[in-house]
């Protein structure tokens, strides 16, 4: 009976081994798996975050070429107009400068709004590395059990069943 009970205490000793690798093993394939889909929405939020950049940027832009063209079209008309009329001098001069300032205020708002754009843009890249590096850094394998503590479990069990 003394020689089967540290092979039983030896076998124990493996079983429980082997089952906490298992566990710890489905366990860094299910951390491993969520770090990928952290990847993968990264990605994706960084490309969404990219497409309506340059949407928004694109309006923008177009908002100021809008602009600029109906400044040139009011400062034809007020030109057209003065000469129809005969106008010429410091007041005529003085309605170009008005409709030059009114552009340059209306340009002014329109380069806020690309740098609202941009900053709106980089604050969502930078809360998505955020998010994609925590949940990285939450889901880092886990150490499985230790061959040496295997060892030592075993030279213990076996030492309890002689000693018994």
């Amino acid at each position: 009976m003394c020689g089967i009970t540290p092979l039983l205490a030896i076998a124990s000793q493996v079983a429980s081994f082997a089952a906490e690798s298992a566990r710890v093993n489905s366990e860094n394939e299910a951390r491993a798996a969520n770090r990928t889909a952290a990847v993968a929405d990264y990605n994706r939020q960084i490309e969404e975050s990219q497409r309506n950049f340059i949407a928004e940027s694109r309006a923008t832009q177009q908002k100021g070429f809008d602009e600029t063209l109906k400044a040139r079209s009011a400062k034809a008309k007020a030109r057209a107009q003065a000469a129809t009329q005969g106008a010429a001098g410091l007041s005529v001069e003085a309605v170009l400068n008005e409709l030059t300032g009114i552009a340059a205020r209306t340009q002014s708002r329109i380069d806020d709004e690309q740098t609202v754009n941009t900053l709106n843009y980089e604050n969502q890249v930078d809360s998505a590395y955020s998010t994609v590096r925590s949940r990285i850094n939450a889901n880092r394998p886990v150490s499985g059990p230790s061959p040496i503590g295997l060892a030592i479990n075993i030279g213990s069990s076996i030492a309890k069943a002689q000693a018994a």
